[in-house]
Protein backbone atom coordinates (compact mmCIF):
# COMPACT_ATOMS: atom_id res chain seq x y z
CA UNK A 1 0.00 0.00 0.00
CA UNK A 2 1.61 3.55 -1.05
CA UNK A 3 -0.31 5.42 1.90
CA UNK A 4 1.80 2.60 4.02
CA UNK A 5 5.47 3.13 3.42
CA UNK A 6 7.48 5.59 3.35
CA UNK A 7 8.67 6.20 0.10
CA UNK A 8 5.29 5.76 -1.14
CA UNK A 9 4.02 9.00 1.22
CA UNK A 10 7.27 10.81 0.20
CA UNK A 11 6.02 10.41 -4.24
CA UNK A 12 2.93 11.21 -3.76
CA UNK A 13 3.47 14.21 -1.63
CA UNK A 14 5.90 15.45 -4.85
CA UNK A 15 3.05 14.69 -7.35
CA UNK A 16 1.66 17.31 -9.58
CA UNK A 17 -1.91 18.41 -8.27
CA UNK A 18 -3.82 16.82 -11.31
CA UNK A 19 -1.39 13.77 -10.87
CA UNK A 20 -2.37 13.38 -6.72
CA UNK A 21 -6.12 14.27 -7.48
CA UNK A 22 -6.21 11.42 -10.61
CA UNK A 23 -4.56 9.11 -7.94
CA UNK A 24 -6.66 10.05 -4.99
CA UNK A 25 -10.12 9.23 -7.49
CA UNK A 26 -8.51 5.91 -8.81
CA UNK A 27 -7.02 4.42 -4.59
CA UNK A 28 -9.30 6.13 -2.43
CA UNK A 29 -7.91 7.92 0.90
CA UNK A 30 -5.73 5.70 3.30
CA UNK A 31 -7.42 4.49 6.79
CA UNK A 32 -7.17 6.39 9.45
CA UNK A 33 -5.49 3.63 11.48
CA UNK A 34 -2.87 3.27 8.50
CA UNK A 35 -2.26 7.20 8.00
CA UNK A 36 -4.02 9.07 11.02
CA UNK A 37 -4.91 12.58 10.16
CA UNK A 38 -4.46 11.97 6.70
CA UNK A 39 -8.12 9.61 6.49
CA UNK A 40 -9.76 13.19 4.35
CA UNK A 41 -8.37 14.78 1.43
CA UNK A 42 -7.66 18.07 3.53
CA UNK A 43 -5.74 16.05 6.07
CA UNK A 44 -3.75 14.15 3.74
CA UNK A 45 -2.92 16.85 1.36
CA UNK A 46 -1.44 19.05 4.89
CA UNK A 47 0.15 15.93 5.29
CA UNK A 48 1.47 15.90 2.09
CA UNK A 49 2.62 19.53 1.87
CA UNK A 50 4.32 18.84 5.75
CA UNK A 51 6.39 15.31 3.94
CA UNK A 52 7.29 18.04 1.26
CA UNK A 53 8.27 20.98 3.12
CA UNK A 54 10.39 18.87 5.49
CA UNK A 55 11.94 16.81 2.43
CA UNK A 56 11.32 13.55 4.68
CA UNK A 57 8.47 10.99 5.38
CA UNK A 58 8.48 9.05 8.14
CA UNK A 59 6.22 5.85 8.73
CA UNK A 60 5.52 3.57 11.73
CA UNK A 61 4.71 0.03 9.79
CA UNK A 62 1.77 -1.41 11.96
CA UNK A 63 2.03 -4.69 13.54
CA UNK A 64 5.57 -5.18 11.98
CA UNK A 65 7.67 -2.85 14.83
CA UNK A 66 9.28 -1.17 12.09
CA UNK A 67 10.26 2.62 11.11
CA UNK A 68 10.38 3.87 7.67
CA UNK A 69 12.48 6.51 6.58
CA UNK A 70 12.55 8.07 2.82
CA UNK A 71 13.87 11.33 1.40
CA UNK A 72 14.05 12.52 -2.10
CA UNK A 73 16.18 12.25 -5.45
CA UNK A 74 16.36 15.21 -7.79
CA UNK A 75 17.59 15.14 -11.13
CA UNK A 76 17.46 18.43 -13.03
CA UNK A 77 14.85 19.88 -10.26
CA UNK A 78 12.17 17.55 -10.76
CA UNK A 79 12.02 14.49 -8.21
CA UNK A 80 12.59 10.73 -9.75
CA UNK A 81 12.86 8.75 -7.14
CA UNK A 82 13.36 8.17 -3.35
CA UNK A 83 15.53 6.97 -1.04
CA UNK A 84 14.19 4.99 1.99
CA UNK A 85 14.91 2.79 5.12
CA UNK A 86 13.39 0.62 7.31
CA UNK A 87 14.96 0.27 10.84
CA UNK A 88 13.41 -2.01 13.28
CA UNK A 89 11.69 0.08 16.07
CA UNK A 90 13.42 -0.75 19.00
CA UNK A 91 16.80 0.38 17.38
CA UNK A 92 15.54 3.76 16.66
CA UNK A 93 16.39 5.65 19.80
CA UNK A 94 15.54 9.61 19.11
CA UNK A 95 19.53 9.98 18.44
CA UNK A 96 19.34 7.44 16.15
CA UNK A 97 16.13 8.46 14.07
CA UNK A 98 18.50 11.67 13.74
CA UNK A 99 21.29 10.02 12.39
CA UNK A 100 19.21 7.90 9.74
CA UNK A 101 17.77 11.42 8.72
CA UNK A 102 20.98 13.22 8.32
CA UNK A 103 22.96 10.29 6.28
CA UNK A 104 19.70 9.26 4.01
CA UNK A 105 20.17 13.22 3.47
CA UNK A 106 23.91 13.01 2.77
CA UNK A 107 23.48 9.99 0.36
CA UNK A 108 20.38 11.81 -1.78
CA UNK A 109 22.75 14.68 -1.85
CA UNK A 110 25.41 12.60 -3.42
CA UNK A 111 23.07 10.70 -5.85
CA UNK A 112 21.47 14.33 -7.27
CA UNK A 113 24.52 15.56 -7.89
CA UNK A 114 25.44 12.47 -10.01
CA UNK A 115 22.16 12.30 -11.37
CA UNK A 116 22.20 16.05 -12.43
CA UNK A 117 25.96 16.13 -13.86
Amino acid sequence: NIYETASGRLLLAYLPEKELERFIQHSGLPDAALWAGAETKEGLIAALHNIKKEEIALTNVQNRYLKGFAVPINANSEVVASLSVFVPEYRCTEARQKEIIQTLKQSAGAICGKLSA
